[in-house]
């Protein structure tokens, strides 16, 4: 499906509106344990870390299907 760059530049811009508030509601630190290791990050990190790490596996999944 071709978009408009207009609607691209819309929908650009309604994400990176959500994206600051989702960095501005979620400023709070949150304990985050993997086996041994353990940190304290904003909730903002944990979840743009999440949804990186899932582009990225999604990403290789798709490389590796062609």
């Amino acid at each position: 499906m071709k978009l408009n760059k207009n609607v691209r530049t819309g929908i650009a811009i309604a994400i990176g509106v959500l994206l600051l508030v989702l960095v501005l509601q979620n400023m709070h630190a949150t304990p985050l344990t993997f086996i041994t290791w353990s940190v304290r990050l904003p909730v903002f990190v944990v979840v743009l870390l999440s949804v990186v790490i899932g582009f990225l596996l999604g990403k290789l999944i798709r490389i590796k299907a062609r």
